[in-house]
Parts: C-alpha cells; structure tokens; sequence
C-alpha cells in the first residue's frame, strides 16, 4: 500500500489550480472601470508531490503585481496592461520541475477612472393621500436634503440628484416621517446612505367671505355698474395660515372690453389669490351690468 501511494505521488499530472494575486502602488486617487482578478488559474504538468504540497499548504504568498511596472497602452496611461507570460518566472520557483502550460488570465488590464466629489439634493420618492379635512402644509423635506457623493468621472459627472426609495405611505391623518434608504447606484459612494423624510400636514378650515368686483377696460365718458356688484368667495386654508390671509389678497374683476353690442353680462375672473388658499370657490361667475355716460 506504501509502495502504491510513493509509487503515484512521483506520477506526472496535469491540473488546473488557483493561485491568489496582490497588487501594489495602484493609483489612489482613481476608480477601477472593472474589477481586477484576484487570483490566476495555472494550469500545469507536475508531480503529485507538488500537487500534496500545494493542496497541504496553509499559507500560499501570493504573487505581487506592481502597477509601476504595467505598460501603458496609450500615452493618457489611464489605461495599463500587463501580460501574465511575464509572471511565469515566479510561479516557476514556487512549482519547481513543474512545467506551466497555461495561465489564465493572459492579460491584466488596468482601467481607471478620475474620482470627482460633488454635492446633490436627495430627492424623496413618497406616495400618500389625505384624509379629508387636511391640507398640505409645506413641502416634503428630508434631512439630510442633501448629501456627498464620489466616484468615476463619467458618472459623477451627470448626477445632479439622487433618489430614496419609494414608499407609500396610505392615507395619513397627520404629520409622516419615515427613515428610508437612498438608492444606491453603481461605483458611487455615498456621505450616508439613508436619510430622514418629514410629510408636514395639518388641519385645513373654511372662510367664507365678500369681494368687490373691479371692472377693467371701462371708457372715460361711461360709467358701469354690476348687478351684484360682489361675489361671495369660500375657499379652505392650514390652520396655521389662516390668520395670514386676508380679503385684500383676492381680487375679482369683470373686463368690460370682452362685452359685445348685445352682451347683458359679464363674466368674473379671479385675479389674485394667495397661493396657500385652495379650493377657491365663488358665486356668482357672471353679473348684469348697466352703463351710463358721464356728464
């Protein structure tokens, strides 16, 4: 049994085996366009001494790949190449009366890219709807609300926001807040990787009041008067701005231009209105008017 296994330990065999790689003085301030392998696959014809010896061993010194030493294959040297055939010499002194029939891969190839750094907005990706009675009272916001992101040139270069999650928040009743992840985009590197969203809302209330209606385009010798000459305005409003908007910021108008030979009545256009008000709501949309000349 002894002399069987000496006997197949000094046969010659042909195998494929893994081989680690370690690579110094790569650039610091650039990305890798793509991953550098992490080891060779040697294919080669030794003895089953040497196979024992490599499967038994515990601790493999990988081969060291200097980058200093790649050759450029243009004169920009952002991108490198090194031929495996090179490394034969090492691999030989750590298999010795071993004969290499191939390496893969042939080539390492370095490709690297410029990191920039630049700020952007973080943008929330929230659905909701409201339950009835309450409005809105500002826009969504998340903190941080914006964040630094690294990475290769070509691609930092064309982000101008990035994104969170989408979630969906159902109806809400009150003031939302969630921690959501920002999605994460290849190569890019993040300040954090998860930000804080607030959906401000509050309870809305209903104001009912009268408005004069201004007449516009009128002629020096005439004078005209509406029938009603006011409109009963509602509109809805947050609580918290309800103290902030008063009458004088509506204004609704007739154009006593728009009236033909046989026009009877004028159509009334809100002119102005504050932006926090909402559904805006008036009557009537058209009064009789009378013209007369002035002395």
């Amino acid at each position: 049994m002894v002399f069987w296994m000496l006997n197949a330990l000094g046969e010659k065999y042909t195998e494929q085996i893994s081989y680690p790689l370690k690579y110094i003085n790569l650039p610091k301030d650039k990305a890798e366009s793509s991953p550098l392998p992490e080891e060779f696959r040697i294919k080669l014809s030794t003895s089953g001494y040497q196979l024992l010896e490599y499967y038994l061993s515990a601790n493999i010194k990988p081969i060291v790949i200097d980058f200093d030493k790649a050759k450029s294959i243009s004169k920009t040297e952002k991108c490198k190449y090194l031929l495996s055939e090179n490394l034969k010499e090492g691999l030989t002194n750590s298999f010795k009366k071993s004969e290499i029939q191939n390496i893969y891969p042939d080539t390492i190839k370095f490709k690297f890219y410029q990191i920039l750094s630049k700020r952007v907005p973080v943008e929330a990706l929230v659905e909701y709807s409201l339950s009835n009675g309450y409005v809105e009272k500002g826009e969504i916001f998340s903190e941080p609300d914006s964040i630094n992101i690294s990475g290769p040139e070509q691609v930092i270069k064309n982000l101008d926001q990035v994104f969170t999650g989408s979630i969906d928040l159902g109806e809400i009743s009150e003031t939302a807040k969630r921690n959501v992840a920002i999605k994460e985009i290849e190569d890019v590197k993040y300040q954090t990787y998860r930000t804080n969203i607030t959906v401000p809302i509050e309870q809305a209330t209903e104001k009912v009041i009268e408005l004069p209606i201004h007449v516009n385009n009128t002629l020096n010798d005439q004078s005209i008067y509406l029938v009603p000459n006011t409109v009963q305005l509602s509109y809805k409003v947050g609580l918290s701005e309800y103290s902030k908007i008063s009458q004088d910021q509506f204004m609704a108008v007739v154009n006593y231009s728009d009236s033909t030979q046989n026009a009877k009545v004028l159509k009334v256009i809100l002119a102005k209105q504050p932006k926090k008000a909402f559904e805006i709501m008036y009557r009537p949309n058209f009064v009789e008017f009378i013209k007369t000349k002035n002395d």
